[in-house]
């Protein structure tokens, strides 16, 4: 898809797939996706940080959390999971903002 970022390579048929997951329908008629966007450290240790310390090399490219969760949007992830805990709920919130992803589409979990 011509809307996501270099960095993110996915074809328009998967990113297709995403967006229209299988759901849950909800009580109220509305319809969960089943695949969501996790972000527990997401923008503190990299994705391969224990295989990093075990070999001793950090190894590919670290993102602020608000890159991650763009380019989760931009691939079509429309149920995102965050918590205050997490620490990164602000860079997370940033990230939704600016993605031009109407509300209506996006289920944010917050604990």
């Amino acid at each position: 898809s011509s809307s996501t970022s270099s960095s993110t390579k996915m074809s328009a048929t998967d990113r297709d797939a995403l967006i229209n997951c299988p759901t849950i329908p909800l009580n109220n008629g509305m319809s969960h996706p089943s695949i969501g966007f996790g972000t527990y450290k997401v923008g503190f240790i990299p994705a391969s940080a224990s295989s990093a310390v075990a070999t001793g090399s950090a190894g590919g490219t670290e993102k602020t959390a608000e890159e991650c969760v763009t380019e989760a949007l931009e691939v079509g992830y429309r149920f995102i999971e965050c918590a205050e805990f997490y620490g990164n709920e602000s860079e997370v919130g940033k990230a939704i903002a600016n993605s031009g992803v109407p509300r209506e589409e996006l289920f944010i979990c917050s604990k």
